[in-house]
């Protein structure tokens, strides 16, 4: 995504994580003119106040408040910006990996994937995993493994509710039941759970993904070395950093709201990975 050289205020505050994708924070007043771009990753724009013109190819698209625009960013794409227009958006790229990780097993050519319906409205699990991404995108030090599991989630999300190229490939495999594949189930059940679920329930967890507590334990920590637990935990606790940096709420209040009986055992648990205690994190990491 380019800064239009165009008229008009445009504010864009950007962000890499990990290669696993690019997430955008957009506000457009006043601007005059268009941007074309083409680039690799799962590109969508949530518009959040205003309305966003796009272009691909012949066909146009006019999104206002509470669409999602999502499209192969490979195909040459033009935004249009109006003077007497404003827009706030939410944008974020997925890498190829994270389609292809998913899909490959299936014969799912993921980088040249095409959304046949660019314009719609977002479920509301997709709304709920954006919005966590989002939180997680101004936690400073946030662990590989919390946005990988989420960046997964909201991929699966999308290919199996949006219409696309692959839709009868992976469809024909949802009903053998060889997508997702278990380690695909698993992340995507841990990136829709409710933060205050206990951490040692792998059976909800397991129950979500469709598999045995078994299953779901070594199809996990076969492929991310690391248990589902630990990685709930620490993307849970990630999650709790963004509360303690974008609220003034209590930290009981908090910890609370993350699923720990109490303070103590909140304490513990964020001292033991993050090295300092959350009043500490909060203290440091606020603007003096």
């Amino acid at each position: 995504m380019k800064t239009p050289e165009v008229s008009g205020k445009y504010e864009l505050r950007r962000a890499l994580h990990f290669g696993l994708c690019r997430t955008y924070d957009m506000t457009v007043r006043g601007l005059d003119g268009s941007v074309e771009s083409e680039h690799a990753g799962l590109e969508m724009l949530l518009v959040r106040a205003g309305e966003f013109h796009l272009r691909l190819g012949a066909k146009g698209w006019t999104a206002r408040a509470g669409d999602l625009l999502l499209y192969n960013a490979r195909e040459a794409h033009t935004e249009i910006y109006r003077k007497d227009a404003s827009c706030s958006l939410l944008a974020v790229v997925l890498d190829d990996k994270v389609l292809s990780t998913l899909t490959a097993s299936i014969g799912i050519d993921a980088p040249n994937l095409v959304f046949t319906s660019p314009l719609l409205r977002p479920s509301t699990d997709v709304l709920r995993t954006l919005a966590r991404l989002f939180q997680l995108r101004a936690v400073p030090g946030v662990k590989e493994s919390s946005l990988d599991v989420t960046c997964s989630g909201l991929a699966l999300e999308l290919l199996l509710t949006c219409p696309h190229t692959g839709q009868a490939k992976l469809q024909k495999n949802l009903f053998s039941g060889r997508f997702p594949d278990p380690f695909g189930k698993a992340k995507r059940a841990l990136a829709s759970a409710d933060p205050a679920l206990d951490v040692a329930d792998l059976g909800a967890l397991a129950e979500a993904a469709g598999l045995s507590k078994f299953h779901f334990l070594r199809a996990f920590k076969q492929q991310a070395h690391v248990t589902p637990r630990r990685c709930f935990e620490g993307l849970r606790l990630d999650l709790v950093k963004a509360d303690l940096l974008q609220t003034d709420r209590p930290i009981g209040s908090i910890a609370a709201a993350a699923g720990y009986a109490d303070l103590s055992t909140f304490n513990k648990a964020f001292r033991r990975l993050n090295g300092v205690s959350p009043s500490d994190y909060r203290a440091r990491s606020l603007p003096r």
